[in-house]
């Protein structure tokens, strides 16, 4: 796990880190993000202490249209 207060995206984050080699499983927390990215690049805000802002470092063959489901079940388990 890495753990930041502030960031500018978690995504571009764990981005970073799959492109440095960092293993599958790894996530990405902050507390804020100043240049969240949502679903066709729409940008959100993501003030402190209002959300759980994070990313998941996958290794995985999964088409990307269909890797947006995670996303979906993901949020789903955590409500759950």
């Amino acid at each position: 796990m890495r753990y930041c207060e502030s960031t500018g995206s978690t995504n571009r984050d764990c981005e970073k880190l799959a492109n440095e080699g960092t293993p599958e499983g790894v996530a990405v927390i902050a507390e804020t993000q100043t240049a969240g990215r949502g679903r066709m690049g729409r940008s959100f805000e993501s003030p402190a202490g209002s959300g759980i802002y994070l990313s998941v470092l996958m290794r995985t063959e999964i088409q990307a249209e269909k890797a947006i489901r995670l996303t979906t079940a993901a949020a789903v388990a955590a409500c759950r």
